[in-house]
């Protein structure tokens, strides 16, 4: 079916959960219960178009994560630093001898195409055995990375800098940044 087919049907389905509660209230004679079963199919129906949005969302960054350019690590060698006072000034400590280690990823303002293209991006490089998605929630994205060796962070910055995104702290378990 296709999505010119299945447009009239889902306003013919609410159509009929509307006149189904409309025939159930006034035939148990409680016209005040028509308030309630009529917010509760709101309410349905918000939550299925919610979860529609999401999937259009998703759709939309897959389409954009492939045709997004490819972002090539720096000469720089891999590094691993402890902390980042301010986002203007970061202090490096380089530990090049990490191995294999776990990292967490938050992501603070990230779209959907923010969210899929930052996840594709980390899967890509060398030192990332595993991606995965803990949540992502109005804009927050939380990953957990299975690194093998340390993490690349100049090909990091310079991936967030094309798609409008900054560090704001990086340790050797946790890379939190934000976008917009």
């Amino acid at each position: 079916m296709s999505s010119s087919e299945s447009l009239p049907n889902l306003h013919a389905s609410i159509q009929q959960l509307i006149a189904d509660a409309v025939r159930q209230t006034r035939s148990s004679g409680d016209d005040s219960a028509l308030h309630g079963v009529l917010q509760e199919t709101l309410t349905d129906l918000e939550s299925q178009q919610t979860a529609m949005a999401v999937t259009i969302e998703r759709l939309r960054a897959a389409l954009a994560a492939q045709d997004a350019p490819k972002a090539t690590p720096a000469d720089e060698p891999p590094l691993s630093i402890e902390t980042v006072p301010t986002v203007e000034t970061p202090t490096v400590l380089a530990t090049d001898d990490r191995g294999a280690h776990e990292l967490d990823v938050i992501a603070h303002g990230a779209s959907l195409a923010n969210a899929s293209g930052l996840q594709a991006f980390l899967r890509e490089m060398p030192a990332v055995d595993a991606v995965q998605t803990r949540q992502f929630v109005n804009g927050e994205l939380r990953l957990h990375a299975e690194m093998k060796s340390a993490l690349d962070r100049a090909a990091l910055g310079a991936w967030l800098d094309a798609n409008e995104g900054k560090i704001l702290t990086v340790t050797d378990t946790v890379v939190e940044m934000s976008f917009g």
